[in-house]
């Protein structure tokens, strides 16, 4: 292992992330209950018909863990007939991972429906434009959420848009879902929340998850999705319940990393071995 040449590292670690994304190989999902308490929440909603409100609240950093859980989100919200608000959130970079999401799962859906079944903007979903304000951006949407944005990311008025006909503030919001890499998601949880009554969901990295457990206990955030786990679940979850076939990034992504974990932990024992031979070797020499 000594005279190993470290590109052969790099090259199986390599080929343990690409084989899995050529092939669609994935391993077997065991659901986790913050998640299946997200998804079932969500799914009760179609019985309401109260909006969900998916927010993208990460950067390009993180979207490789939080993109798969918006698409899942967001798939989850138009197969159930639930009315969705797409919104960027707080920071301007989430706005163009929500278009993302947007054109992802349109191009799924409306490949696989009729064109008389077409998600339908204005009916089906609504997308809200970036708004400066910060904490300030949350309190106008519990107070009076048309009369904050006024206008979608369209530049259409959203008093004319079908969908927005009962929504005037965040008591009449189902649920809202916060998808960050950042405590911003703590921030929904005590303004829309705790004051004014709205349940909130999250979607956060492996990294965050553990500190929003002690929410989860107090009910504070109904469910959460932890990290790429979280989305290959809600994936799965989909897939089970709903019959969503689509490719499932997450759960792809979760194969690569499953087999780059067993490669070093290969590679860990194959260097301990060889340096405990080595070492005995020597010592018969001297």
């Amino acid at each position: 292992m000594e005279k190993l040449d470290r590109r052969w590292l790099f090259l199986l670690i390599g080929l343990s992330v690409i084989i899995p994304s050529i092939t669609n190989l994935r391993f077997p999902v065991t659901t986790s209950p913050p998640t299946l308490n997200l998804w079932n929440f969500v799914d009760s909603l179609k019985y309401t018909q109260k909006p969900i409100i998916i927010v993208t609240d990460y950067s390009p950093s993180t979207s490789p863990e939080l993109q798969p859980m918006a698409n899942a989100l967001f798939r989850h919200a138009l197969e159930a007939d639930i009315p969705v608000i797409l919104y960027g959130g707080l920071y301007p970079d989430g706005y163009g991972l929500a278009q993302i999401t947007e054109r992802t799962v349109l191009e799924e859906m409306n490949y696989h429906l009729a064109n008389g079944d077409s998600i339908i903007y204005g009916k089906d979903y609504v997308f809200l434009p970036f708004a400066p304000g910060g904490l300030a951006v949350i309190v106008g949407m519990g107070e009076d959420l048309i009369g904050t944005f006024r206008i979608d990311v369209h530049g259409d008025s959203l008093k004319f848009l079908p969908m927005m006909d009962n929504i005037r503030r965040l008591e009449d919001i189902g649920l809202i879902v916060d998808i960050a890499g950042s405590a911003v998601s703590r921030w929904w949880m005590i303004y829309a929340g705790t004051r004014y009554g709205t349940p909130i969901g999250v979607g956060t990295t492996a990294v965050s998850a553990a500190e929003y457990y002690t929410f989860l206990q107090t009910r504070q955030f109904i469910g959460m999705l932890g990290g790429m786990k979280g989305a290959a679940e809600y994936e799965e979850l989909n897939a089970q319940r709903l019959n969503i076939e689509v490719r499932k990034q997450a759960g792809i992504a979760m194969a690569s990393q499953n087999f780059v974990h067993i490669l070093i932990i290969v590679m860990v024992i194959l260097g301990n071995i060889s340096f405990f031979v080595l070492k005995k070797n020597r010592e018969r020499r001297l």
